[in-house]
């Protein structure tokens, strides 16, 4: 990506000095009342076998409990008796799990060049939705799409999830110019789907075409249940806006959260420096609402999920080098990099945040709301981490940290999971009996009770994941 310099942005105007003028003091933000917090242990892995390259980019949970994984292969895929062959340079692949991790259904999809989905939500009806990227053609059985110029972007609505069904659907195509990618995808009430990405160039989503006007800008759109246009807005300026994830609302509206530099939200908003947060409220009718950006001059900062309670309160995470908030509601990084989630009240005003990492590097790579109130995080982290009462070495290169928060971002559970090599997570989703769906990258051995699963090199995992014992 192309960064203008400072000097770029503005000119340079010389300024009489002033004598020095301190901020008044500001108290500290009370520390984090943290009870004993509980733990967090893995209950059943799986590799997703194959021969070539394979990613799992995020896994969903239907209403019936079982987990729905989306990634995207080369090669083929070994589900089965028999393998599956990975059409096109990249194909995409959905597979449902039992919560016991064995393999009950899968489609794989492609024809030409690349299909890569990135987000996966699943409905009440029992239907799941998918958005990605395409540059090449994706063929669904059903229907056939077809990339215009470069990348564009894809929505799909599949069902046949009922035992003895067969997966099918319908999948849209939205670009023209440049290119354009669905990063997220959200369900709304009623079964209206909401989508965010980015894009360069022209978009349409069945209205008036949206124009980027920078290097990249963030595109949000609405549809109803069947699919149908509802509206469609952008958010950017002259540099470079993305959205990482979207979160509906309880208004209809939805919360979405990425990364920018220069201004966003119709040049109100400014980067503080380099790349920031930023958190985009957006109403039921497609106008805008608050806008919040989170981070400072030193360093970049970075999203990495939404979740919006039933009360309206918007929960980040992210990661951030230097520190990350606004006042006294604000965190400083103790290490090379942190992580960091923050909550944000329906009105757009920073009422808390707290950080992860006093070692090494911490990433925020994942969250899902927890039922009741709260959220899970997936983090991945390279040197010592504190939460409560418990401390969380890494064994080796990154492994992964489970958290399980409670509204007022106070641990309730935790657990560490990895060996000396590399784990990474790409993805989490929990259901209504808070039992985590966690997916992602590792070499080496992951553990789930008795059971093991090894790689010699990067392959894909999944890991369900049971609260053990503490907490409330």
């Amino acid at each position: 990506m192309r960064r203008a310099s400072p000097s770029a942005l503005a000119p340079l105007v010389a300024l009489p000095l002033l004598p020095a003028c301190a901020p008044p003091l500001q108290d500290p933000p009370p520390p984090f009342e943290e009870r004993p917090v509980g733990e967090l242990r893995a209950a059943a892995v799986a590799k997703i076998e194959g021969m070539g390259p394979r990613t799992i980019t995020d896994v969903a949970v239907l209403p019936s409990g079982e987990p729905v994984l989306v990634g995207h292969c080369s090669g083929e895929l070994h589900l089965g008796d028999s393998p599956t062959p990975c059409p096109g340079k990249e194909a995409f692949f959905l597979i449902e799990l039992s919560p016991a991790g064995a393999i009950a259904r899968s489609l794989v999809a492609g024809e030409l060049g690349t299909v890569h989905p990135v987000d996966v939500a699943t409905r009440t009806d029992g239907s799941v939705v998918v958005v990605g990227e395409f540059a090449g053609a994706l063929d669904l059985g059903s229907t056939r799409l077809e990339s215009t110029s470069g990348e564009d972007a894809f929505l799909t609505v599949l069902d046949g999830f009922a035992p003895g069904e067969t997966i099918g659907g319908e999948a849209m195509r939205f670009g023209d110019t440049g290119e354009q990618i669905a990063t997220s995808v959200a369900v709304a009430e009623g079964h209206g789907i909401m989508l965010a990405g980015a894009f360069s160039g022209v978009v349409g989503f069945g209205g008036p075409a949206l124009e980027s006007e920078g290097d990249y800008d963030v595109f949000i759109a609405s549809r109803t249940a069947g699919g149908s246009p509802r509206w469609s807005t952008r958010l950017g300026g002259p540099l470079v806006q993305q959205a990482i994830a979207i979160a509906a609302r309880p208004d209809g509206g939805a919360v979405v959260v990425g990364a920018f530099e220069g201004s966003i939200g119709a040049g109100t908003v400014w980067s503080a420096g380099g790349k920031d947060v930023f958190v985009a409220a957006i109403d039921a009718a497609g106008g805008p609402g608050f806008t919040l950006a989170l981070g400072d001059a030193v360093d970049d900062e970075e999203a990495a999920g939404v979740v919006v309670d039933a009360l309206g309160q918007t929960v980040v995470l992210g990661s951030f080098g230097g520190s990350v908030g606004h006042g006294a509601t604000l965190a400083t990084a103790r290490s090379e990099r942190a992580a960091f989630v923050a909550a944000v009240d329906p009105q757009g005003a920073l009422v808390k945040i707290r950080s992860f990492g006093e070692t090494g590097v911490t990433r925020g790579r994942a969250m899902a709301p927890r039922p009741g109130g709260g959220t899970y995080l997936a983090l991945d982290f390279t040197g010592r981490v504190e939460v409560g009462d418990r401390v969380f070495e890494s064994k080796g290169a990154e492994d992964v940290l489970v958290l399980e928060l409670d509204a007022s971002l106070r641990a309730v559970r935790a657990g560490a999971f990895g060996d000396m090599y590399t784990q990474r997570a790409t993805g989490m989703a929990v259901d209504g009996e808070g039992r985590v769906f966690l997916v992602g990258d590792f070499e080496g051995t992951l553990l789930a009770g008795e059971d093991a699963i090894t790689a010699s090199w990067i392959e894909p995992f999944w890991m369900r994941i049971d609260a053990w014992s503490g907490g409330e």
